[in-house]
């Protein structure tokens, strides 16, 4: 009974709700007998996990409703709770808490929560326990107040984040605040104008060196900051380092010192890895150097520093490989570090590291783990979350393997907003640049502009790997830009190498979003009127009914939509149309 509110529970949320040992063979026995309790399919972290029948559970439940006190309930909640607590699961902990109603444990877990920087604190999954706390509690502390600035940014609300920013600097300035609470908020303060994402690059050198003034003199303890958002990369991240690799060397010279002490333990091997990216990113760089750097900035990374930098230095060397033809040795790379991320229980990487590889995939022309991979990326519509921008763009792709362009148009224009708002240059340009290719496949003239925009854009930065690694996908667009040269990029230098970068990843991966021309098929209106109702699910008598026809005369109709679809069937008919783009749902 003491197990059955759980959908999911292992042998050691088992022991800490019963309270005395329970061995897995014990669970394999009732799993045997009583034939309602399953085995999952998978490893969770490493364990093996149950569940209990759907049916089973619920008369479980009606059973435990009629026999257990409220009273005894909370404290089966409560026992949870601090199992997944213990065991740094804040979305469930908070979850079983709240059942348990331990609204004060809640708040010392969100608290908690916020002292972590955004790739690590679960801002986004436990967003719906912050915006139930009352305002006026939340104006009481100014831990939970920054929170809140930094979770209105995260799921680009940048006008809510600014006004809890507001109040934090009017909790601040309040003298009838304690002395200490008041320094806490001066330190948080100080750490949102440098971290919260929408603030943009703008005067930030001024902002960062006056924080590690304060820093000095007045001995603040800033919260830890992340510059990667635990994306393989730096010139995506909370800064975006894109807009300072114009002036790479010299940035590194005049702030990467203090820029390393300012990020702690994120500072190991940043300037190092920044550097590398750049050179990558621009080609001036050799390979050798690209590497050698990325190998000295993960050294530094992995000893006192952080897995996240070193995440980070995988990326570029992944990219760096795949750029000159050598996949074997960018997977060889990637699997490498997965499993140290594995052993070391880096949860935190898993979601991108899922990501990245289903990306590497793709150079395959695979599409194994893309099915899995699409389910797991949450609803953008409903859960847009920035930190979350890397799996996003791996979406898009993915759909457009699968030819589903106007879900993947839809992402993109969404991604846009976001990238233009909060400044994201390094992926405004890859948004644009696979926005044309979709545009280019629905056959819209609108590619051209994106693709123009990408070449503008990457221009600024002179960022020539970034349509390289778009490959074949990107090559006729390139080509025919080349081709009728309306817009005078023959003549460029910029574009000419971009060309032939391009090329070279194209031949090399010719499987890469493979594309294949969609045929044509010349359907009169009423048969195309027909062929929607008929994907639509529409009865015969329907059809029949809202087209005027008699059953022969559709049957007429089927047969010439069939026999120019190339199918033979109702359910083939429909699976072609979405294919052909002629059916959307």
């Amino acid at each position: 009974m003491a197990i059955c509110p759980y959908k999911y529970f292992n042998d050691g949320l088992t022991k800490a709700l019963i309270g005395r040992p329970v061995i897995s063979r014990m669970i394999e026995y009732c799993r045997n007998v009583t034939g309602r309790l399953f085995h999952g399919p998978e490893m969770v972290e490493g364990e093996e996990y149950y569940f209990i029948g759907d049916k089973f559970r619920e008369y479980l439940l009606w059973k435990r409703d009629l026999t257990w006190s409220e009273k005894k309930s909370r404290e089966n909640y409560l026992k949870a709770a601090e199992w997944y607590e213990a065991r740094k699961d804040t979305p469930n902990a908070l979850r079983f808490y709240k059942m348990a109603q331990c609204e004060d444990k809640i708040k010392e877990i969100l608290v908690k929560n916020v002292t972590d920087h955004p790739g690590t604190g679960h801002y986004f999954d436990t967003k719906e326990y912050y915006f139930s706390l009352p305002e006026e509690e939340i104006k009481k502390d100014p831990v939970l107040i920054a929170g809140m600035s930094m979770l209105c940014d995260l799921i680009m609300e940048p006008e809510k984040s600014e006004y809890w920013r507001n109040e934090l600097v009017l909790f601040e300035k309040d003298t009838s605040n304690s002395k200490e609470s008041r320094r806490v908020a001066k330190a948080r303060i100080a750490y949102l104008n440098i971290g919260l994402p929408h603030k943009g690059v703008k005067g930030i050198i001024t902002v960062m060196k006056n924080v590690i003034t304060m820093v000095s003199n007045d001995g603040l303890n800033i919260p830890e900051m992340c510059a990667t958002g635990n994306a393989a990369s730096i010139m995506n991240g909370g800064l975006d380092f894109s807009e300072w690799s114009k002036n790479d060397t010299q940035i590194a010279r005049i702030m990467g010192k203090p820029l390393e002490v300012l990020l702690g333990k994120f500072g190991k091997g940043l300037v190092t890895l920044a550097l590398a990216e750049s050179g990558f990113e621009k080609g001036t760089l050799s390979t050798y150097d690209v590497l050698l750097k990325c190998n000295n900035g993960y050294d530094e990374a992995l000893h006192g520093g952080k897995i996240e930098m070193g995440f980070v230095a995988v990326g570029i060397m992944v990219r760096q490989n795949l750029v000159i033809g050598e996949y074997k040795s960018a997977k060889r790379v990637f699997n490498s570090f997965k499993e140290k991320a594995y052993a070391e229980k880096a949860v935190q990487l898993y979601p991108n590291l899922e990501a990245m590889e289903v990306w590497l995939s793709l150079f395959e022309g695979k599409n194994e783990g893309i099915d899995e991979f699409l389910s797991s990326v949450s609803g953008e519509r409903t859960g847009f979350c920035i930190t979350d921008r890397y799996r996003y763009m791996v979406k898009m792709r993915c759909l457009i393997l699968e030819e589903r362009y106007y879900e993947a148009l839809e992402l993109a224009n969404l991604l846009g907003v976001y990238y233009e708002k909060y400044e994201r240059f390094f992926m405004r340009i890859e948004n644009e640049f696979l926005k044309s290719v979709i545009l280019y496949r629905m056959e819209d003239e609108h590619w051209r502009e994106h693709a123009l925009l990408g070449i503008e854009y990457a221009r600024e930065f002179n960022f020539v790997n970034i349509p390289a690694l778009e490959g074949k996908a990107l090559q006729p667009i390139l080509q025919e830009l080349s081709a009728d040269d309306s817009a005078g990029l023959l003549g460029d230098d910029f574009f000419r190498k971009i060309l032939s970068l391009n090329s070279g990843v194209s031949a090399a991966y010719p499987d890469y979003l493979k594309y294949v021309v969609k045929e044509k098929v010349d359907l009169t209106n009423r048969e195309k009127q027909i062929l929607g109702m008929l994907c639509d699910g529409e009865t015969t008598e329907k059809i029949c009914q809202v087209c005027g026809i008699t059953y022969s005369g559709l049957k007429k109709h089927n047969r010439n939509i069939y026999k120019k679809l190339g199918v033979t069937g109702r359910a083939e008919a429909e699976r072609k149309a979405q294919r052909l783009g002629l059916f959307q749902r």
